[in-house]
């Protein structure tokens, strides 16, 4: 596997982590703000909507442009929207956030498989997108004890900053990273 393909890796995977951190646990926090589990179901729908309506027009996008940044633009959004958890209260304000994910999940996730497609030697395009699965499996095994772990003992602003801060490395190191250089096709 070449260096590209690996920074391309490790830095999604720390993006796959943070989400399976707070996934597991995510309505028992909507609840401790009073959310019921409708209201919970309702801010994963926003999200998943967000991103479903988006992630086309992003890809096209990302077609004709720099995948590097818009990656980085995409990590950002997302550690950005974790952190503003700490200082939402209301459920409109998580509805708001979960609109912000969405946007992150839909900018940064087509300019990745993109990427991560390019990078991969010719002949073996099934095992590197198996690699990618496994690490998206091993983060969400991996994510959902440590979010359980720190929620129990750190409380969930712990959470927020940790899953926030794990985003803001992907975006630094994409961003710092020269093997990730746009090279343009046509």
């Amino acid at each position: 596997m070449n260096i590209r393909t690996r920074i391309l890796l490790y830095t999604n995977s720390l993006i796959l982590l943070s989400c399976s951190i707070l996934g597991p646990i995510y309505a028992i926090y909507l609840n401790k703000i009073g959310a019921n589990l409708f209201e919970a179901s309702m801010a994963m729908g926003i999200f998943a909507f967000v991103a479903g309506i988006t992630t086309y027009i992003f890809g096209r996008f990302s077609d004709s442009h720099d995948p590097k940044k818009i990656m980085i633009l995409g990590y950002f959004l997302m550690g950005l929207a974790f952190l503003l958890y700490n200082f939402t209260s209301s459920l409109y304000g998580i509805y708001c956030l979960q609109v912000l994910m969405g946007l992150g999940e839909a900018i940064y996730s087509p300019a990745f498989d993109k990427t991560y497609t390019e990078s991969m030697p010719k002949d073996k395009i099934g095992s590197t997108w198996g690699l990618w699965e496994l690490s998206n499996y091993f983060a969400q095994a991996i994510g959902a004890l440590i979010g359980g772990l720190i929620s129990e003992y750190l409380g969930f602003n712990a959470i927020f900053i940790t899953i926030s801060s794990m985003c803001f490395v992907s975006c630094i190191w994409v961003y710092y990273s020269k093997e990730l250089a746009f090279e343009r096709t046509s």
